[in-house]
């Protein structure tokens, strides 16, 4: 579900500016399913106030605030049937699911520094070490706390031992992903200003979506776990295969 909702979210984004509610809804989807998503908000509003490179005409604001206006219900609408806890009182419900997370976040942060006081993610450097680690050299991590290795020992053997559970993870294939991924970004980068205007508009939604995402997750998760990092898996895998496919068509040319 969170990587379909990632997904789908970045597809509905590229369709924005014909089908705001649609972004909504991609948007709704992606958040819903993981709320550390929530980045992705932002994005989806730049998105629907983006034209396609056929709208000759510069839009006008009123047609961008009604596909803000769209995109915002759509949003509202998608995620308030999907969470039944929020119909009878939303706005106290809302408020009492935020203040129950941040009380479930402060007790994992605690519970950490307890069971673990040599490693600290307080410095920027570390938190983005771990990150990166997370991302694509540490092999798949099956806790935080070993409260129930036991029960778990077995099927996490079973697990590791298939050797495509480890694929593109490590030092080396690890190592391949990253370059990869960030060669895609930066040819990204440096094709923004000769692409055309239909692929410039998908670059700079692409790229917006990636450093919003990357950005709050630096800042909003104390904890840089790796089943926080796994929404970027689907923006680490876009990347690469941006990389790849340039490629191929330098090397046919």
């Amino acid at each position: 579900a969170l990587s379909f909702g990632a997904l789908l979210a970045v597809w509905s984004f590229l369709q924005g500016w014909r089908y705001p509610w649609l972004a909504g809804l991609g948007v709704a989807m992606a958040v819903n399913s993981k709320q550390t998503m929530a980045g992705l908000i932002p994005v989806g509003l730049l998105a629907v106030a983006l034209p396609q490179p056929e709208a000759v005409r510069r839009p006008k604001a009123v047609k961008v605030m009604l596909n803000w206006g769209q995109y915002l219900l759509a949003l509202a609408a998608v995620t308030f049937m999907l969470n039944p806890f929020l119909w009878k009182h939303p706005l106290a419900a809302a408020q009492a699911a935020w203040n129950a997370r941040q009380e479930v976040t402060g007790r994992q942060v605690a519970d950490f520094k307890r069971l673990s006081p040599e490693i600290s993610f307080d410095s920027p450097e570390r938190r983005l070490a771990a990150m990166l680690a997370n991302l694509y050299f540490s092999p798949p991590a099956f806790a935080e706390a070993s409260n129930y290795s036991a029960n778990t020992q077995a099927a996490e053997g079973l697990y590791a031992r298939n050797p495509l559970h480890g694929l593109l993870r490590g030092l080396v294939a690890g190592g391949l992903l990253f370059v990869l991924s960030l060669s895609g970004v930066l040819m990204a980068l440096l094709n923004l200003r000769r692409a055309s205007a239909e692929k410039r508009r998908a670059l700079v939604i692409l790229l917006a979506a990636t450093l919003a995402l990357a950005a709050s997750f630096f800042a909003l998760i104390p904890l840089p776990w790796q089943r926080y990092m796994l929404p970027l898996i689907p923006f680490v895998c876009l990347w690469a295969a941006y990389c790849v496919a340039a490629l191929a068509g330098l090397a046919r040319h």
